[in-house]
């Protein structure tokens, strides 16, 4: 090989060696990237996926701060005592509260001696405080032998100033468990909003102790609220021809749980009330609430993991709106809510208002206000 050819040789393994040795310059965080083949399905029906809705995790409520001691009153109210004079403290673990809500008419025992008692540790002698806006201590005898009681204290706060009173606030703070009897929600929401007693039911529930209500207390302790305001109660035969109807108002945020959104009503089947709580859940499409609605001596205790189990000789029903449609519905016309989900319960039957999880009987209903039957099924009971 020739001296020239020799020299070509090396000079071009030198430039091929620099060539390799040069760093190459690393892409642009913005350059665009080369899609995956797999997964494009542009074109290929078979393949594509719609979108999912994820559901929306319901946030914790913000931890409250401590009661304004400033709007304490000195204002007589009546109440009665049963059991200890003394307050016993018991242990409670944050974020794990317990609601009962419970339907009307005859008291579910086993709903307090079950559900109630089984939340605190067996050996606890809870303080219960008892609320209401009239009647007596018809609650007092009846929850000390139930649960073992330490104390039950039933207040009658029928204005803000009572429900402001300083021997309330101390039962309230040292209560484990608050009951609402049965009553008037208008009257509660009235008198106790923004009192000692709304800011405990709230406070209790996020330490981890117990609340519930029957009827009205039911009612009332529901992030979005059946509150006639004065007026007389919502029937089934007034709001299906009227979407609008004087009768349909709502209070919100008296009572917040990790839960979905959720309305509440009760004496369900007794009073033919479904068609009515249809109604209200049209009202609010855009929250896609759930209902919870319990009969007479029937009752659902709910823990922050959102299992709630059923008790007592009547049914509970929870509605599901994910797929209702509720577009007929509207003021000057008729109620119309369509493909609600209904999960019918009985005692000892589950129901997770945050999986959806459950053995009881399903079906969809829908109401419509134009047909005769406006249910459908005819007997969605």
């Amino acid at each position: 090989m020739g001296l020239c050819m020799r020299v070509c040789i090396l000079f071009c393994l030198s430039l091929t060696i620099a060539w390799a040795c040069t760093p190459k310059p690393s892409p642009s965080p913005d350059a665009p990237k080369t899609q995956n083949p797999q997964d494009n399905n542009q074109g290929d029906k078979d393949t594509e996926r719609p979108p999912v809705d994820e559901p929306e995790t319901p946030k914790d409520p913000p931890p409250q701060q401590a009661f304004d001691e400033s709007k304490l009153t000195d204002a007589a109210v009546v109440n009665f005592t049963s059991g200890s004079t003394t307050d016993k403290a018991v242990n409670l673990t944050a974020g794990a509260g317990g609601l009962l809500l419970m339907g009307g008419g005859l008291d579910v025992d086993a709903a307090f001696s079950n559900r109630v008692k089984a939340h605190f540790a067996s050996s606890a002698a809870i303080d219960v405080v008892v609320l209401r806006t009239t009647g007596t201590d018809g609650y007092n005898d009846y929850l000390l032998g139930l649960l073992g009681a330490n104390s039950v204290r039933t207040f009658v706060a029928d204005s803000k100033d009572k429900a402001n009173n300083r021997e309330l606030y101390q039962a309230l703070k040292g209560a484990e468990f608050i009951w609402l009897a049965g009553g008037d929600q208008s009257e509660y929401h009235r008198f106790w909003t923004g009192t000692a007693i709304q800011f405990f039911i709230q406070d209790l529930y996020q330490r981890g102790g117990v609340v519930g209500g029957t009827s009205a207390g039911m009612a009332t302790l529901s992030p979005i609220s059946y509150n006639p305001d004065g007026v007389a109660g919502a029937i089934t035969a007034e709001v299906i021809p009227d979407f609008c109807h004087e009768t349909v108002k709502f209070t919100e945020n008296f009572f917040s749980t990790t839960f979905p959104q959720y309305l509440t009503d009760t004496h369900f089947a007794e009073r033919d009330r479904l068609g009515r709580l249809g109604n209200f859940l049209g009202h609010h499409p855009n929250v896609t609430p759930i209902g919870i609605a319990a009969d007479e001596n029937a009752s659902i205790f709910l823990t922050t993991d959102g299992r709630g189990v059923v008790d007592g000789a009547g049914s509970v029903y929870i509605l599901d709106t994910k797929a209702m449609d509720a577009s007929g519905s509207a003021c000057g016309g008729v109620t119309s809510v369509k493909n609600i989900q209904k999960t019918k319960l009985v005692s000892g039957q589950v129901f997770n208002v945050k999986t959806g999880l459950t053995d009881g009987t399903t079906e969809v209903f829908s109401i419509d206000g134009a047909l005769d039957p406006s249910y459908n099924p005819e007997n969605p009971y």
